[in-house]
């Protein structure tokens, strides 16, 4: 598999295993058949590096890019779906069950998005960068880490932190 131009920074199988997906520190996003391992589609819509990748579908993937965007592709069509501006920089991007997603970027943010790809609430971390966060599987608490190794939980509903753990030794 030679089609990626720099490191690859994020891979991700989709729900069936039949595609596995693989993004580049240029902002490529490869889509390859999971047993064959031929390229299935490549996609050039970020202009830095690719951060995070998840399937929405078996056939809908999202990507998220140091370039503040979160797009979606269909792999069907060969195409872009949609894209918003998530962050300045996104760091790291997860869905739920439900297609709900939570992201993370370099403003020190947290933010839920709804399954349609319209933002909820935002979070802030002071501490230092997030490097993670993931929604639980009802959608009601969103879970988030930092560069020192702590971790936080919010309440989605009111905004309310409710724990936060130190795990840097």
């Amino acid at each position: 598999m030679k089609k990626h131009t720099d490191w690859v920074l994020a891979a991700e199988f989709n729900h069936t295993s039949t595609y596995l997906a693989t993004g580049d520190r240029n902002g490529g996003v490869v889509v390859w058949d999971a047993e064959a391992g031929q390229e299935v589609q490549a996609f050039t819509g970020h202009s830095a590096a690719i951060t995070s990748l998840a399937w929405r579908t078996p056939d809908l993937l999202v990507s998220s890019s140091e370039d503040g965007t979160v797009k979606t592709w269909s792999v069907k069509e060969g195409q872009q779906v949609k894209s918003v501006n998530a962050h300045n920089s996104v760091l790291g991007l997860r869905l739920n069950v439900d297609g709900a997603m939570a992201t993370c970027g370099r403003d020190k943010t947290i933010s839920t998005w709804d399954k349609e790809g319209n933002k909820g609430k935002t979070f802030t971390i002071t501490n230092d960068l997030p490097v993670r966060a993931t929604l639980t599987h009802d959608g009601k608490r969103i879970i988030a880490t930092d560069w020192t190794g702590r971790v936080y939980a919010w309440n989605v509903a009111d905004g309310r932190e409710l724990a936060g753990l130190s795990l840097n030794p």
